[in-house]
């Protein structure tokens, strides 16, 4: 068996801050690797207002927008309210219809407080009265669980 080949790549000199690691090569470019999705962080995908489901890759401009009041419809706002995304349901627990805040009000992130303060708004409380006695959240529905 043949001795590991010592790397062909200098380290810094021990002692040194560095210590062991690689030294940098001139003219060698870092390796790249695009994590995020695969649209422009920035922008807001074209038809995502028109969906009737949210894509699983949200950047978090296109949350913004799914959010926003001023900007989505109440169908999109009330997706982002039922969506798994965090900080969503902070968002959407102070939008200014109804339905919203209360889809919002089930989300798994909203606080004891959060959802005392829903309940106790009439519309709100109203909202989620007529979801539950419609059936749409089950024969028995629960509470939401905090984490």
């Amino acid at each position: 068996m043949t001795p590991p080949h010592p790397p062909t790549q200098p380290r810094q000199p021990a002692g040194s801050p560095q210590g062991g690691q690689f030294t940098s090569t001139p003219g060698g470019q870092e390796a790249t690797l695009n994590l995020g999705a695969p649209h422009h962080h920035g922008r807001i995908r074209e038809g995502l207002f028109d969906v009737t489901t949210l894509p699983a890759d949200l950047t978090d401009a296109e949350l913004d927008a799914i959010t926003d009041p001023k900007v989505a419809p109440v169908r999109v706002r009330a997706l982002a309210a039922a969506s798994p995304y965090a900080g969503v349901a902070d968002r959407c627990v102070n939008d200014p219809h109804a339905v919203v805040r209360c889809i919002a009000a089930t989300h798994w992130q909203v606080t004891p407080q959060e959802l005392t303060r829903l309940l106790s708004d009439p519309p709100t409380a109203h909202a989620l009265s007529i979801i539950v006695d419609a059936g749409l959240l089950g024969p028995h529905p629960e509470p939401p669980v905090f984490v």
